[in-house]
Parts: C-alpha cells; sequence; structure tokens
C-alpha cells in the first residue's frame, strides 16, 4: 500500500495496450450479453486504465484497488476526462470486496480481474476473492480473470529482476514459483 509508486511506473507502461483490451472485453461483454452501459466491477483496478476507456465508452463502472494513491490518481483523471458520473473509485482490498460493496443495491453486469493480481495468496483466499466477485455479480453476469500463462511462466521463470526507477531508485523483485 505505502509503495504504490514503486509498482505504478508498470502499470503506466501499460497505458498503450489498454486500448486493444478494453475493446477486448467489450467484444466479450457484447458476445455474452452484457449490455451496453451495464455495470462493471474493476477489481484491483491499479491506475484505473481500464476502468477509464470504460466508462468512455459509455459503461457504469466501479474501480476497486488497495492503493490511495492510485485512486486519487483515478479520481482526478476521470473528473478531467468529464466521465466522473460513469466511474466510481474506491480504496479497498480485493480479499473483502464483498464487505466493502455489501450495500450495493445493483449486481454487476460483469467483473473484470485484470493483470496478474490474483495468485499472490493461498489457494483458498483466492477462491474467496472469486467467490465474493461472482456474489456482486448478477445471474448470467461474467468475470473476466486476466493472468499469466502458467506455462509460459515456468519456461521464462526469472528469479531476480533489478530496475531502475524515477528519482534513483532500484526495485529488486524477488520471486520463487
Amino acid at each position: 500500500i505505502d509503495n504504490a509508486s514503486l509498482y505504478g511506473p508498470e502499470l503506466e507502461a501499460r497505458l498503450e495496450s489498454t486500448g486493444a483490451e478494453v475493446e477486448g472485453l467489450m467484444g466479450l461483454f457484447s458476445e455474452h450479453g452484457v449490455p451496453s452501459g451495464g455495470a462493471i466491477l474493476d477489481l484491483a483496478c491499479g491506475v484505473g486504465r481500464h476502468s477509464i476507456l470504460l466508462a468512455e465508452k459509455g459503461y457504469k463502472v466501479v474501480g476497486v484497488d488497495i492503493s490511495p494513491k492510485f485512486i486519487k490518481r483515478e479520481g482526478g483523471l476521470a473528473a478531467d476526462r468529464g466521465i466522473s458520473d460513469r466511474v466510481e473509485f474506491l480504496v479497498g482490498d480485493m480479499r473483502r470486496v464483498g464487505e466493502l460493496l455489501r450495500d450495493r443495491e445493483e449486481p454487476f453486469h460483469a467483473v473484470i480481474n485484470m493483470f496478474t493480481s490474483h495468485g499472490y495468496w493461498d489457494d483458498a483466499t483466492d477462491r474467496a476473492i472469486f467467490k465474493q466477485a461472482c456474489d456482486l455479480t448478477r445471474r448470467g453476469g461474467i468475470f473476466v480473470i486476466h493472468t499469466v500463462n502458467r506455462d509460459w511462466l515456468v519456461k521464462h521463470f526469472q528469479a531476480r529482476d533489478v530496475s531502475d526507477r524515477e528519482g534513483g531508485r532500484v526495485v529488486i523483485m524477488e520471486r520463487r514459483l
């Protein structure tokens, strides 16, 4: 939470690919009966790259992320683009999304969870997150999960990664599989 700025550049670097991803999402929405203007939950929305574009396409979006810094940035961006009436950003932990949104009257037509933002806990926690997301989705709604391919990850696994960031910071990521 406190180090969102360390991960922000990673998300910002993916802004260019977001348009194509949103077009793909809209294709899935169309194929599975999500109405134009339908309600979408962007779970672990990061810097809001999907939320903003979906709201610009007319969907009503709720973006949830654990980083207050990201949520503040997204709210300002939505205001700048004139879409604040179609998108709402909330600070929250995806592990407790059901609790965060329990008072919501209308279920979502779709939930999206993009860019491998799950799998950092144990299987039981992941299942609980998925169950909460499904409980927030209307009957016949869809849940789109974007994650890294396990086989690709095993083949290209890097135990350590070092990168330079703004302000002279060096980020060292250590992974285990």
